[in-house]
């Protein structure tokens, strides 16, 4: 029996951790390695000019008016622990884009993981200071949010970053 609990345990420990991986996998992520290549395939022509868009394929770059700007999405979203007492009762997942100008975001994807590092440092103080809390989605602390993930971008890619957009937020117990 004492040598078969650790097994028991280590199987148990794999099947919460693929459970974990699979719940807080992003909504936007391909579902097979097929769909995966599809995607690799297109973006490969679209940097290239070749080919028309297909239909479900949607622009990163948008036109309003003379101004077209760019969003440097990030591949993976940010994952914030909450602490009361010294202990994670809570995680905050967001997924965050910046705005630039348009062909701006091009050059902004070898700094990302600087840039990752300067809004997880932002997001981490931010819950250390208990701003994170059950009132974080009140307008004006989304807007304090904002600016301060903001400015954490810019000290990174200077004024090419114009705007934070927060796509999805969620705080889930723990």
């Amino acid at each position: 029996m004492a040598k078969i609990l650790p097994l028991i345990l280590q199987l148990i420990f794999v099947a919460g951790g693929v459970f974990a991986g699979f719940a807080i996998k992003p909504s936007n992520a391909p579902a097979d390695a097929h769909a995966a290549s599809e995607d690799k395939h297109k973006e490969e022509k679209k940097a290239h000019g070749g080919g028309k868009k297909d239909k479900g394929e949607k622009e990163d770059e948008k036109s309003s008016g003379a101004i077209s700007v760019s969003y440097v999405k990030f591949g993976r979203q940010f994952v914030v622990p909450i602490l009361a007492e010294n202990t994670p009762s809570h995680v905050v997942v967001l997924d965050i884009n910046i705005e630039m100008p348009s062909g701006a975001s091009e050059s902004v994807y070898p700094l990302e993981p600087k840039l990752r590092d300067a809004l997880l440092t932002v997001l981490f103080r931010l819950s250390n200071e208990g701003k994170l809390g059950p009132d974080m989605l009140v307008s004006s602390n989304m807007e304090a949010l904002r600016a301060e993930l903001l400015y954490a971008a810019q000290s990174i890619i200077g004024d090419k970053a114009k705007r934070i957009l927060i796509l999805n937020i969620a705080r889930q117990r723990m």
